[in-house]
Parts: C-alpha cells; structure tokens; sequence
C-alpha cells in the first residue's frame, strides 16, 4: 500500500500538469480573441478616426515571404518618416493560422496594428480595391485629408513606397 506522502505528492503532480494544460490554450484563445476581426467596412471608420493621417492597409499572409519583406519595408519606412502614418496589418488566413500570425506580427513589432479576417470571398477583395484579385501582398493607402486612395497587389519597393507616401503630403 502506498504511503499517503506519496499519494498526496501525485495528485499534487497531475494537478499542477491539468492546470498547465488548462492554461496553455486559454492564454493563446485570449490573445488570439483580443485581435479585432476586419471587414471592408473598417476601411472607411479607420480612416475618419485619424482623418489628418496617411493610412496603409497591408494584406499579408504568413506563409507569403514577399508579404513579410514588404512588412519590413513598411515598418522601416514608418521608422524614418516624419508624417502622421496609420499602420493596420490585416492578416488574411484562416483561423487555425491565427496563432502563427500573432505570433508574427509580436516578433516583428505590430500586435497592436493586427487584424484577422474571415469569410473572406470575392466581395471582400473588391470592396477593398476593385483591381484585386486576391494575390499577395496587396496594399491600400489611403490619405485621411484627401481620400486619395492607392492600391498594389505587387511587392513594392522602398522608393515607391516613399514615393507615394510623398506625393499624399503634398496635396
């Protein structure tokens, strides 16, 4: 028969592994639910809640390396850029590739900035843009001040992108 000590020592055990367990998918599911869920309609609210800001709209998937480099150009270019910039990082995967993109966007400094979709379909891509056609990267600008819009469903360089950028300031 086992001492009571020992008994007591288990179920410690396997009580500390269940809570673990427990734990381990609550924390992500709360991370995970605390990212704002985007629709086309979000384009225009975001927009007129910092109307003296040029905002960029990038799409971007994990798994798309031109959408993680073009990422990395925009964070840099924001870095260096002396305008009132609105950054939303829209990640366009299914809900199982949620974690990974968390995870993405907090190593490369934009948890605050991420939203995830879903349902998206045809309608979503042209109440975006109606020259998308779903390819990545894609990326809207919009200027607060003006409305002009610009769209790419291209990687984009460091100079267009500046440029642009430029050419919504000096209107």
């Amino acid at each position: 028969m086992p001492s009571d000590k020992l008994v007591h020592r288990k179920y410690c055990l396997l009580l500390a592994s269940l809570l673990w367990l427990w734990n381990q998918p609550l924390d992500a599911f709360s991370q995970e639910s605390a990212v704002p869920v985007f629709q086309v309609d979000d384009i225009s609210e975001l927009v007129e809640a910092a109307p003296q800001s040029i905002h960029i709209f990038s799409f971007w998937a994990t798994w798309c390396a031109p959408c993680l480099k073009e990422i990395n150009l925009i964070k840099s270019v924001e870095a260096g850029c002396d305008c009132d910039l609105q950054l939303h990082f829209i990640n366009m995967e299914e809900k199982i590739r949620q974690p990974k993109a968390l995870k993405t966007a907090t190593k490369k400094g934009f948890p605050d900035q991420l939203y995830f979709t879903k349902n998206v379909n045809a309608d979503f891509y042209q109440g975006v843009d109606p020259a998308w056609t779903g390819t990545f990267p894609a990326l809207l600008m919009i200027d607060g001040k003006t409305r002009k819009r610009w769209f790419s469903n291209q990687l984009i360089n460091r100079k267009k992108l500046t440029d642009m950028i430029n050419s919504f300031r000096s209107e």
